[in-house]
């Protein structure tokens, strides 16, 4: 028998169950994130401070993979974790 015909093994089956509840939990966090989104401009936030700051998701990409693992942050990222912090600052005023 071929090496890739070999029969599953248990880890496979336990990838594909982290990878179901990791697909859970980012829809879940989507929808979160839509809702809050339409609820700060409901309430009178204004569009012009809540759009920008939603478009800074990629700020909490990098933090996170920094964080949570480990990895390495270049110069690029770091200057673009501070102009976003800057821009955030700016647009509140």
């Amino acid at each position: 028998m071929p090496p890739c015909a070999t029969t599953d093994s248990g880890d496979a089956v336990a990838r594909a169950q982290v990878g179901e509840r990791v697909r859970l939990l980012t829809g879940i966090l989507g929808a979160v994130g839509n809702i809050a989104f339409f609820v700060a401009l409901a309430t009178g936030g204004p569009a012009s401070i809540v759009v920008p700051l939603t478009s800074l998701f990629p700020l909490v990409t990098v933090v996170l993979a920094a964080v949570w693992l480990r990895e390495r942050v270049g110069r690029a990222q770091i200057a673009g974790v501070g102009f976003a912090l800057v821009a955030i600052v700016l647009l509140s005023l």
